[in-house]
């Protein structure tokens, strides 16, 4: 062998080149999937309005179901965010290159060892199809220096222990009985779990290659050798080995040269394995809520207009179902959200439970969830909602402080094509049901009549039209309501609130379309346009009170709306510390890491906080130790009951102003609705009031 083909340091830099190149397309790759999906969702809008205008969208759907394949595509193609296991596999293939350069092995064996590390390169093919891949790379290495078995285990999301075996010949019964025991000795060695490895099921998976003889000459003894391949990433670490059956001791060359083979097989299977691991996952959750494991939004639209097509072409009819779980914002606001995640999750796990397997199950977003009802007519239809609503009562979840509670929930249900042509008219329809169960009492299921789905469709396309002529006219205006401050007899602050001036003139309050609003996803634009007229107007009549504009949970989660309001502030000229960005309390608690990185964008741009409805949760005084407040608005619940002069709501908002006045936050008092209520929380000590005694919203900022 040339001096050339022995060069290391060249071997290095071709794997260096190999691998890097493979990383720079992974990288590449995801940024086109980011593109691609959010072309994707602009389209999915642009679709929705056209189908709210009755306009023919064939051929757009067309278009959209192309860029869907695409974006699957691509993510089955791009490993995501595990680019630092394809760095990892570099660095690991470097170490064999040391290791094989330290290594007792003779010039030969170098030489076969470096023509197959040339071979492996990391590919969306060799990552899906690992098996065979690694079947591959066996037979190569078989070639260099003959061994009996190669074997890897992995943790299953069941909790088994699967062992895949390549056996490169056969083995006869009692050499395989022996084998499987030395597997098993193996796992026990390595991960230490001898006193519970019983307990845990291991599931052989036997791969014959037979490279070699048809059948092992019998051999008393046999030797295996393991490596522990472990990652960052939990569940996807494991066990991976080599054996050969021998009669007589083996050599430290045999123990070096199989050593140096399991380091090859350690870099191939167990880097593929991971990533087939995480593209897995990937392709999972791009169509299913992550929290409960149900289909998400995207993945229910997409079998709601399959179950049409196919009801089209076979002529049968389908049920919808919608329910809402009623009264979820009490079990939030007391008992916290992780308590909160587990009732959800209850509640998707009796959903399965009752619902049959093919039924098409969804969580649509907070305590909303649909189901789907293929070839069920509205009579059984109702028999299964009334089936499931029975047992979300008879389900009893025990709360933090032992308490014993059932799953309520609001149904509202209907039938396909009776009840809407389209999936648009379909989704007006149930969505209306459901408002009318809630209506009734909640707990109910509703099934509306003709005339109740005409009077439906109706008045939601009337409300559809207006919200479009408005945002299309730019008719979304603020309104500001004042907040005083209580000892100088002044208003300090006013609260952006949003309102919808119609035709004819008439002020729409937000209330009356706040809930379109966002179930057609039209929320930020009817935002974006109120905080810029705000902040425009400010400017103009050169107010320096501070301005509260209010921030919803959706629009925590999208940076792109946290720069638009520092763009927006920057563009008017405002100063930044005038302004303040308030969340509800319920917000702030979802994800607190998030929103910590979301209020230290604030912070550092010089804007103020504020939390709203203090007090209405189950730890909310947990929450301000990690919360950068500014000021605290105090649940107007907790303020209106001041005026039944109960000694222990008097001591609740009392206790809140004591504790924010030690932290230096400022406090506000919201429905201060009565001059003894205003009496009452200036002798407590609250800073500001903000309610209907005090001040209504109105279209400019006055002065009193």
């Amino acid at each position: 062998m040339s001096d050339e083909r022995l060069n290391f340091s060249t071997l290095r830099c071709q794997l260096s080149r190999d691998d890097g190149t493979v990383l720079e397309s992974l990288i590449r790759e995801s940024f086109l999937i980011e593109g691609i999906d959010i072309s994707i969702r602009d389209f999915s809008k642009e679709l929705s309005e056209k189908a709210k205008r009755k306009e023919d969208i064939s051929s757009d759907l067309a278009i959209l179901v192309e860029l869907t394949r695409i974006l699957l595509g691509f993510i089955a193609k791009s490993i995501g965010s595990n680019e630092a296991l394809v760095m990892q596999s570099l660095f690991r293939s470097l170490k064999v290159v040391d290791a094989l350069e330290e290594s007792s092995v003779d010039t030969e064996l170098l030489e076969k060892f470096t023509q197959v590390l040339t071979k492996i390169v990391l590919s969306r093919d060799s990552v899906i199809k690992w098996e065979k891949r690694s079947e591959e790379i066996l037979k190569d290495l078989y070639g260099i220096y003959p061994f009996d078995v190669y074997f890897n285990i992995f943790e299953s999301k069941e909790k088994v222990l699967d062992a895949y075996v390549f056996l490169m010949n056969e083995p006869d019964e009692k050499q395989l009985a022996g084998l499987k025991l030395k597997i098993h000795d193996e796992v026990k060695k390595c991960f230490e779990i001898s006193d519970i490895l019983d307990t845990i099921p291991m599931e052989f998976i036997l791969i014959p290659i037979f490279t070699g003889k048809d059948k092992i000459e019998f051999k008393d003894n046999i030797m295996i050798n393991s490596h522990e391949y472990l990652t960052e990433t939990p569940g996807i670490g494991g066990i991976l080995g080599m054996g050969i059956f021998y009669q007589n001791s083996m050599t430290k060359r045999d123990t070096d040269i199989i050593n140096s083979l399991l380091s090859i097989m350690t870099m191939v299977t167990g880097s593929a394995r991971a990533l087939s691991k995480a593209i897995n996952e990937l392709e999972f959750y791009a169509g299913h809520d992550p929290l409960t494991g149900l289909y998400n939004r995207r993945m229910f639209e997409h079998f709601l207009d399959y179950e049409i097509a196919r009801v089209k072409r076979k002529n049968y009819k389908f049920s919808l179902m919608m329910q809402d779980l009623d009264d979820f914002k009490y079990v939030n606001d007391n008992y916290g959200h992780p308590f909160g995640d587990l009732f959800l999750k209850e509640v998707a796990q009796t959903l399965e439970d009752v619902l049959r397997d093919g039924d098409v199950v969804a969580r649509l977003g907070g305590d909303e969830f649909a189901v789907i009802l293929s070839e069920t007519d509205i009579t059984k239809g109702k028999a299964v909602a009334e089936k499931l609503r029975s047992a979300f009562e008879h389900k009893k979840i025990e709360t933090p402080d032992k308490k014993i509670i059932p799953i309520k929930a609001s149904i509202g249900l209907v039938e396909f094509p009776t009840h809407g042509s389209t999936a648009a008219e379909l989704m007006v329809v149930v969505d209306a049901a459901l408002y009318n169960a809630k209506e009734l009492g909640k707990n109910k299921v509703f099934v509306p009549t003709d005339t109740e789905i005409k009077q439906s469709l109706k008045e939601q396309t009337e409300k559809f039209n207006l919200l479009q002529d408005a945002l299309e006219n730019s008719r979304f205006v603020p309104y500001y309501q004042p907040i005083f401050d209580i000892a100088a007899n002044n208003i300090a602050a006013y609260e952006v609130l949003a309102r919808l001036i119609d035709k004819d003139g008439n002020v729409i309050p937000a209330y009356k379309f706040i809930d379109m609003s966002e179930r057609i996803g039209k929320i930020f634009d009817i935002d974006r346009m109120v905080i810029t007229k705000a902040f425009r107007n400010k400017k103009l009549k050169n107010n320096h009170n501070y301005l509260f504009v209010n921030i919803s949970g959706k629009e925590l989660k999208d940076r792109t709306f946290l720069e638009f309001i520092i763009e927006e502030a920057k563009k008017a000229g405002l100063i930044s510390s005038e302004i303040v960005i308030e969340i509800t309390e319920r917000e702030a608690a979802g994800d607190l890491t998030k929103i910590q990185d979301f209020l230290q964008v604030v912070i550092s741009n010089g804007f103020k906080l504020a939390i709203d409805d203090f007090g209405s949760g189950y730890s909310s005084f947990y929450y301000l130790k990690y919360l950068p407040a500014h000021f605290l608005k105090i649940d107007g619940e907790f303020i209106k009951e001041l005026a039944t002069e109960d000694p222990r709501d008097y001591a609740f908002v009392e206790s809140i102003q004591t504790l924010c006045k030690k932290l230096n936050i400022q406090t506000v008092a919201e429905f201060v609705e009565s001059s003894r209520i205003l009496e009452i929380i200036g002798e407590i000590g609250i800073t500001y009031g903000q309610g209907f005694h005090l001040g209504m919203p109105h279209s400019d900022f006055v002065n009193i």
